[in-house]
């Protein structure tokens, strides 16, 4: 089976920056102001201090950037431990298989970080610890290979 995995890294970083990319629509279309581009960094306080967006939907966006944040954190680690599989030659299906079922974990866990509130907090720390078990599952084929 060819390896899939490489593939993934570039989506794992797609999908970090587009929990940004959510906020910045969502904020467009609630309010009449955007995010400076000369300081996208500020954006969190601009939202934060922005009380005419509705309190559910500050909080959503705000999540989202925390999302952003936490997947560009996690995002070395995964490439590593990727890359780890696939100099230490592991079986192209548990390499394989391990790197997509992460990417689907963020995709779950960016949207029950951002919908935070309908979920429980719990929730969103079960996916994260599932996608940090494959990352640790990835590293340890890896050493034992």
């Amino acid at each position: 089976m060819p390896c899939s995995a490489l593939f993934a890294i570039p989506v794992a970083w797609l999908l970090a920056i587009l929990p940004r990319g959510y906020s910045m629509v969502m904020y467009a279309s609630a309010s009449k102001s955007r995010l400076d581009p000369r300081n996208p960094r500020s954006f969190p306080q601009q939202i934060s201090g922005d009380q005419s967006l509705p309190a559910i939907l500050r909080g959503r966006i705000g999540r989202a950037e925390n999302a952003q944040l936490n997947s560009f954190e996690n995002l070395g680690f995964y490439a590593a431990a990727v890359v780890a599989g696939y100099a230490a030659n592991i079986n192209s299906s548990a390499l394989n298989g391990l790197a997509w079922t992460y990417i689907g974990s963020r995709l779950v866990y960016n949207y029950v970080y951002i919908y935070n509130d309908k979920f429980s907090p719990y929730v969103r720390t079960g996916v994260h610890m599932f996608g940090v078990a494959l990352i640790f599952s990835l590293f340890i084929l890896a050493a034992v290979a």
